[in-house]
């Protein structure tokens, strides 16, 4: 392989944001012998590991990471047609760990966090029957608890698709990032429904606001990705129109920002 071949492939590797293509100046690196050593144990573990888990896809990481050491080690000593194979192998594993590690959330998403949260159903509808034959002077302090419960009723669901979010934002995979933005942006607007419906406090409503609002910024920045800049200018104006309508002096209220993620689009 010539150098100029060479160098095009490692432009394109790190224009894929491999964070394991970027050396460490920490600490030294164990020598060649000791990191294919490394590598080929975490290559078997990774292989023993289920598919969609986090094993197999940290397991994947690690060896995406010794893979993009050797690399550079085979770069540094001139030897580019290696340097470059192990660079591949390691862009192969970085996109293995993304993978598992999103079909893992996807079906933590689907059973496990739908089934945490239908706990909360139960327990709200459990304090709702308390509620009914209670005291009056015990009704207060289960109404609270009732209202704190909707407020969590779909908590692991939300924790579920930030995660997913983060692992698509960071392997640049616009198409499911908008998906999962989307799905955040409906569960925040159920969220805000309830508190609406219950005429919660005004701080809540406020705080709610806010996030609804960075919500809707979050789906107009995946669909501004994806060139989608109609549906994006959308986004984007509800997300100035929400924060306009929060506190000036709570922070979350970001109106110059979204004035400027708006502009940008523009640009």
């Amino acid at each position: 392989m010539t150098l100029p071949r060479f160098i095009f492939i490692a432009l394109v590797l790190a224009s894929s944001a491999i964070p394991s293509a970027i050396r460490s100046e920490e600490k030294a690196k164990p020598d060649r012998a000791t990191l294919e050593a490394q590598f080929k144990k975490a290559d078997a573990d990774r292989a023993a590991a289920k598919e969609n888990t986090k094993e197999r896809a940290a397991a994947a990481k690690n060896a995406m990471q010794l893979a993009s050491d050797i690399a550079w080690l085979a770069f540094d000593a001139t030897k580019f047609d290696e340097a470059a194979t192990w660079f591949e192998t390691s862009a192969k594993f970085k996109e293995e760990s993304y993978l598992n590690a999103r079909g893992y959330w996807e079906q933590y998403l689907r059973t496990t966090a739908i089934e945490l949260d239908s706990k909360v159903d139960d327990q709200i509808k459990t304090q709702r029957a308390q509620l009914a034959s209670a005291d009056d002077g015990k009704k207060p302090m289960l109404q609270q608890l009732i209202h704190g419960w909707e407020k969590l009723r779909y908590l692991n669901r939300y924790n579920a698709v930030t995660m997913l979010e983060q692992f698509t934002r960071d392997n640049n995979d616009g198409e499911s990032l908008l998906k999962y933005c989307q799905q955040e942006l409906e569960i925040r607007r159920i969220v805000m429904a309830y508190l609406q419906k219950v005429s919660a406090r005004k701080s809540e409503v406020a705080d709610k606001t806010a996030q609804v609002a960075s919500a809707h910024e979050r789906v107009a920045s995946a669909q501004a990705e994806l060139a989608l800049f109609d549906k994006a200018e959308q986004n984007g104006l509800v997300t100035i129109s929400l924060r306009r309508g929060v506190p000036e002096q709570m922070s979350e209220r970001k109106h110059a920002e979204s004035l400027i993620s708006l502009a940008q689009m523009y640009a």
